[in-house]
């Protein structure tokens, strides 16, 4: 069965739709996952091949997700090891940025961090 896989890699836990698969007793691995939102969303085990991930792997389960027509999010837990950006060392950053000055005078080499992250929560 084909279906869209969304690659987040800002987040930990990978989700699949429960209405894609089959999901049963024989599918739940035993455990469960914390979602943000949600106080758990069963694990099951599913085959997954795709150019990240292949194999057996422990999924949550969700009954919907927040990105329509995508059928499972594919998070760090799965693929995290398989794409990493590659660090780059700048002396600023960003456009007009500099180091922090610490009490002391001396430059405290903290630079401001930016990240966008989606404020709605997920109902699983």
């Amino acid at each position: 069965m084909l279906i869209t896989i969304l690659r987040d890699t800002g987040a930990t836990q990978s989700l699949i739709l429960r209405s894609v698969l089959p999901f049963s007793e024989r599918s739940f691995s035993g455990s469960n996952a914390l979602v943000w939102g949600v106080k758990f969303a069963l694990m099951h085990a599913v085959f997954l091949r795709s150019p990240l991930v292949t194999g057996t792997v422990k999924i949550a389960t969700c009954s919907r997700l927040q990105v329509q027509g995508v059928a499972l999010i594919l998070c760090n837990d799965l693929a995290g090891k398989k794409v990493f950006p590659t660090p780059e060392v700048v002396d600023n950053p960003m456009p007009g940025s500099s180091p922090t000055v610490s009490v002391d005078g001396c430059p405290s080499l903290v630079f401001p961090f930016y990240a966008v992250t989606d404020r709605n929560m997920m109902t699983c």
